[in-house]
């Protein structure tokens, strides 16, 4: 499940329960779709839990590099020690491209 907070400067989404690739796919869609892609966005994943592998780590790192045609800022709040870890690969794989993304824990 994902909602999206919008105020004037970022766009907050916030997932929670079982979360996988498709699920992240169809979000970026909805971004992209609405126009919402091309502000800097909050990712609150604090009340999901991932089921990915590193493959889908990479192919969202593609779909993600689809739609970020310019520089764009990124944060990740996370709870999870395998969200912030899989959050830290996906951003290495996104690192260099204008993308300036940061993953924080909350404890």
């Amino acid at each position: 499940m994902h909602e999206f907070v919008d105020d004037n400067e970022i766009v907050k989404v916030v997932l929670s329960g079982i979360v996988d690739l498709s699920d992240f796919l169809a979000i970026i869609k909805e971004l992209e779709a609405s126009g919402r892609h091309q502000r800097p966005r909050l990712w609150d994943l604090r009340q999901c839990d991932f089921e990915f592998d590193g493959e889908d780590v990479r192919t969202l790192a593609d779909a993600g590099r689809a739609i970020d045609q310019d520089p764009i800022k990124i944060a990740v709040l996370t709870e999870s020690d395998f969200v912030y870890a899989t959050t830290r690969v996906h951003t290495a794989f996104r690192s260099g491209e204008g993308v300036e993304q940061r993953v924080f824990r909350s404890y």
